[in-house]
């Protein structure tokens, strides 16, 4: 029998303590042979290359780019610009989910920008 893995490459937009977390635990269940990072303040870029698993990128659209599925982990306030960002970027049939808790505030934030 071989193991499944959802997916081939997921994305994590977001390396705090939530995108963090969601590194650790897909590494650790098998939940994608790849897994792209990306932060915008560098410093944390920095911290993530030397204690998460995945390849710490330093442009968010290269971090996208392969992603069978990206994870936005970064404030609500900040969906919008992150969404316009990536979303020519974004492979068909790409998944794309958020940790934000405010579901009106993300589809109304990211719905405009997504083909």
């Amino acid at each position: 029998m071989t193991a499944f893995t959802p997916y081939h490459t997921l994305a994590i937009i977001g390396t705090g303590l939530i995108g963090a977390s969601i590194a650790h635990a897909v590494r650790a269940r098998g939940g994608a042979e790849n897994i792209h990072l990306y932060d915008a303040d560098p410093e944390v870029r920095k911290r993530a290359e030397a204690v998460l698993p995945g390849q710490v990128f330093g442009r968010i659209e290269d971090a996208v780019t392969a992603a069978d599925c990206v994870i936005l982990c970064t404030p609500v306030g900040c969906l919008a610009s992150v969404t316009a960002q990536i979303a020519p970027h974004l492979r068909p049939g790409c998944t794309l989910s958020d940790v934000g808790s405010v579901k009106a505030a993300v589809i109304d934030a990211v719905g405009p920008h997504m083909p």
